[in-house]
């Protein structure tokens, strides 16, 4: 019997368990994610600030993380995303 084929809307994580792709984050969806977190890294508190950019950039660069990372699974929903510093990003990784 023939594998089915998989369309473009899903891929394969690393686990063989098969998760629906979802588009990437646009600037409105991290824009809530920056202001519900109050500008501040979620691990440590370290302020980072706004541009309209992918990243934010200030005293500290940040990102918006997901915290159950998307090749896991994870969902781009405003409960799966937080506000971190570079350095708390870099340490986190995809866990």
């Amino acid at each position: 019997m023939a594998q089915p084929q998989l369309q473009a809307d899903f891929f394969v994580g690393p686990s063989g368990a098969i998760f629906a792709r979802e588009k990437p984050l646009n600037t409105r969806q991290r824009k809530e994610v920056f202001q519900r977190d109050g500008g501040a890294c979620r691990a440590c508190g370290q302020a980072v600030t706004w541009t309209r950019r992918r990243q934010f950039f200030g005293p500290s660069v940040g990102a918006v993380d997901h915290i159950v990372p998307r090749a896991r699974g994870g969902r781009n929903t405003p409960e799966n995303l937080q506000l971190l510093c570079e350095g708390c990003n870099a340490r986190k990784g995809a866990k």
